[in-house]
């Protein structure tokens, strides 16, 4: 097999990933979507009324129509995110990525499941941050497989608030983003054997999140490492080179 066929493969794997990934946001991200529409629905219907009057108030129905423009850019936002998570890379060399977009972005897709589940994200964006030399849906699967993790380590942890602390820096020549959760910890039994193909300590997880994600960043000529916080839960940290 050579190089061409084996980076192949392994982006059909990744998109297979990203596929499985979604598939469990998929209620989420319906949630999500429909909320837009909802407001889109409902002001243009206070629109519609309002024409009907002698004398509209072009003020308010100024308002009104930049409220649903700002509805229908979120939707579309949404579902062009979803399209890029779905479709093929095919060739597509890397791009110079703002790494805080692609967390805000990543963060407004996954915000009804976050809420649903009822953890609180503390964001700490670093910045200005240099670009980074990767791929943008590449890089916001690795984030949304450790978001996922932090998920549902929390899911039923004794602790009074499940928080994860999803932040960016720069750090010498290198972006830093870090995914920390207030959870059990990562097993002893699962630590030497992290980013091991077929490991995991969930009882319905293939094992392959990581092993891909790790994969992903490697490519990217960066790090991605794991180990329990002193203060308790996991951290995740990734570290890529800036763009030259």
């Amino acid at each position: 097999v050579d190089i061409s066929q084996r980076r192949q493969a392994e982006q059909e794997v990744a998109r297979l990933s990203r596929i499985s990934i979604l598939g469990e946001f998929a209620g989420a991200i319906a949630h999500e979507l429909n909320q837009p529409l909802a407001a889109m629905l409902s002001n243009s219907q206070v629109g519609s009324s309002m024409m009907d009057e002698p004398k509209p108030d072009r003020t308010e129905m100024k308002a009104i129509l930049d409220d649903i423009t700002a509805d229908a850019k979120r939707a579309g936002g949404i579902i062009h995110g979803m399209r890029a998570m779905f479709k093929k890379e095919g060739a597509v060399p890397d791009e110079a990525v703002d790494v805080n977009e692609a967390v805000k972005q990543l963060l407004d897709l996954l915000h009804s499941e976050i809420m649903a589940r009822k953890v609180k994200v503390d964001l700490r964006l670093g910045g200005p941050l240099p670009c980074v030399p990767a791929g943008r849906v590449e890089l916001q699967q690795v984030l949304m497989n450790l978001l996922l993790n932090a998920l549902d380590a929390l899911r039923g942890a004794a602790v009074a608030q499940p928080r994860i602390t999803l932040s960016t820096a720069l750090e010498a020549d290198r972006v830093l983003i870090s995914v920390q959760d207030n959870g059990p910890g990562i097993p002893p039994q699962v630590l030497d054997r992290l980013f091991e193909a077929f490991t995991t300590s969930k009882p319905t997880g293939l094992g392959l999140g990581l092993a891909i994600s790790q994969s992903i960043i490697k490519r990217f000529g960066g790090e991605l490492c794991g180990e329990n916080h002193a203060e308790g839960g996991a951290v995740f940290r990734i570290k890529l080179p800036v763009a030259g």
